[in-house]
C-alpha cells in the first residue's frame, strides 16, 4: 500500500525528503520541543493496554501522513520489535526542579 505523504491540515507542503532529518533542522514547537513529530516514531514506556506486554509509540515517521504525525495517535509494538522508523527521546530535568 503506497502511503499519501502529505502535511496535515492547511500546512504548506514541503520538500520530500524520503528519509529523517537532522535534529533541529526544523523551529521547536511552542514548548521548545525540536522535532517532536515526524522524523521517526517514539517509543514510550507507556502499555498499550493493561495487562500486555506491547508498548505505545507516537509521533508518527517520515513515511506517513501528515495527519498521523501527532503525539495523540498511538500504535503499539511488541518491546522486543526493532525498526528504522523508531526511535526514543531522552529528557533531562534541571537539578533543583
Amino acid at each position: 500500500m503506497l502511503l499519501r505523504r502529505a502535511p496535515a491540515g492547511n500546512a504548506p507542503k514541503g520538500q520530500y525528503l524520503e528519509r529523517t532529518s537532522k535534529v533541529g533542522s526544523y523551529k521547536p514547537n511552542r514548548l521548545g520541543i525540536y522535532d517532536m513529530h515526524g522524523n521517526v516514531f517514539e517509543w514510550c514506556a507507556d502499555l498499550f493496554q493493561s495487562g500486555g506486554s506491547d508498548r505505545v509509540i507516537r509521533g508518527g515517521g517520515w513515511n506517513i501522513n501528515g495527519i498521523s504525525c501527532r503525539a495523540a495517535d498511538r500504535y503499539d509494538i511488541e518491546p522486543g520489535i526493532r525498526i528504522r522508523l523508531l526511535g526514543v527521546r531522552l529528557a533531562a530535568v534541571p537539578s533543583g526542579a
